[in-house]
């Protein structure tokens, strides 16, 4: 039956339940460390550098990061946010609590490459299906699905927070990791699974803000900004 969220991908699917977010994640937040000082009774941020006094480092924080649906209004965006704190607030565990709610905004990117294609491939459709896949690895969304779908595939699927808005597949949510680094090695290997495609012989992907110079020094890996 279904729980109220405990793990960190309960808590994502909780936030993917609320109209309007594409993704979430759910991070450890490092907050600062703190000085007890139990002579004076006093807790504060600077250490006093007197006997005594001890350092406190608060555990049971957490940092959440959303991305918004595509098309969501400035009105949409307000309503998203404040129905993301509610449903934080509403099912936090005891002792910890969400020090940092913040929204991923869009990087554009720049995809450049050579792409060999079978004989029998229609070029426009096999351009379409590059873009695709190469969007899908650069900024994964999750999908949402109806019992019928997933009760077959996964047997864990009630576990966690019942959703209101359709079912995810464990498996794709755990793929959906906020991107910290662009692997080019990724994308070559998700562009080969495109059907029609033959050979990627050239390919370079990096930020559209990171200038050609910069994006050669690691063309392999890029981090995201």
């Amino acid at each position: 039956l279904p729980n109220a969220p405990l793990t960190a991908l309960d808590y994502r699917r909780l936030l993917l339940d609320v109209p309007g977010v594409r993704n979430a994640w759910i991070a450890e937040f490092a907050p600062p460390t703190y000085y007890a000082d139990a002579i004076e009774g006093r807790l504060s941020h600077d250490d006093p550098a007197v006997p005594g006094v001890r350092e406190v480092h608060l555990r049971g924080l957490h940092r959440v990061r959303i991305e918004y649906a595509d098309g969501a209004s400035t009105a949409d965006k307000a309503r998203i946010l404040a129905e993301v704190g509610e449903a934080l607030q509403a099912n936090r565990c005891l002792c910890e609590d969400f020090a940092d709610v913040a929204v991923v905004e869009p990087q554009d990117s720049v995809l450049c490459g050579e792409i060999e294609l079978e004989a029998s491939a229609d070029p426009l459709e096999a351009y379409a299906a590059i873009l695709l896949a190469a969007q899908r690895y650069l900024a994964p969304g999750v999908r949402r699905y109806t019992r019928e779908d997933l009760r077959r595939s996964d047997p864990e699927l009630f576990e966690g927070p019942a959703p209101r808005h359709g079912f995810i597949d464990a498996e794709e949510l755990e793929a959906a990791e906020l991107r910290a680094t662009l692997r080019l090695s990724d994308v070559i290997g998700e562009l080969m699974d495109v059907p029609g495609v033959k050979a990627v012989r050239d390919i370079v992907v990096r930020p559209a803000d990171l200038n050609a110079a910069e994006a050669a020094e690691s063309k392999w890996e890029v981090s995201v900004r």
